[in-house]
């Protein structure tokens, strides 16, 4: 059985405002301006590549699809957009905080004319390219490398630690244990 620390399954605190920092004073691209929505939002990657622009109103973001990868005959991976996300449940409205509409306006600025929010000479950009880009900001700051899922994880822990009661969080199984780290956490401090 491989038991994960709880310090490899989120970014702390401290991490996530390196990072966060890190990409602020940098040359803020695409790539790195999605990174800062996964951490705004807590939505999946697969959601976040599948945006297209008109799946978006002011701050509202309407999550309906996801990206797929599998690999084809020929053994190579192939990544798809399908039109419905990886569960029911995963069909939503994420309210982007007031404080957080600048990067959608930014990134629309970057790409005005895409099908996709996120694209880049006319392409969609792939779940792996923010998954390579957080891997080199975690190692230029010298954290331990994390998934874009432990963004996710991290929001959620972020939410219930700040009170957002559980039954109003829809989450995976993947999340539920960090809902105990989490409690747990709170109800020993």
């Amino acid at each position: 059985i491989n038991i994960k620390q709880d310090e490899e399954l989120v970014f702390s605190e401290i991490e996530k405002d390196k990072i966060i920092n890190h990409i602020k004073d940098s040359d803020m691209d695409i790539i790195s301006l999605g990174i800062l929505l996964y951490f705004k939002t807590g939505m999946r990657p697969g959601e976040l590549v599948a945006i297209k622009q008109s799946d978006i109103n002011e701050r509202v973001i309407h999550i309906c699809r996801t990206e797929i990868c599998y690999k084809n005959e020929n053994k190579k991976n192939v990544y798809e957009v399908r039109d419905f996300p990886k569960t029911e449940a995963g069909i939503r409205d994420i309210i982007l905080p007031t404080s957080s509409k600048w990067i959608i306006k930014k990134i629309k600025m970057i790409n005005p004319f895409g099908e996709y929010l996120f694209e880049l000479n006319g392409k969609r950009i792939r779940t792996y390219s923010f998954t390579s880009r957080l891997k080199s900001i975690c190692k230029k700051l010298d954290i331990s490398p994390k998934s874009l899922n432990k963004i996710r994880k991290t929001y959620a822990t972020t939410l219930i630690d700040s009170g957002v009661e559980e039954s109003f969080l829809v989450l995976t199984n993947t999340i539920f244990s960090v809902i105990l780290i989490s409690t747990n956490k709170t109800k020993a401090g």
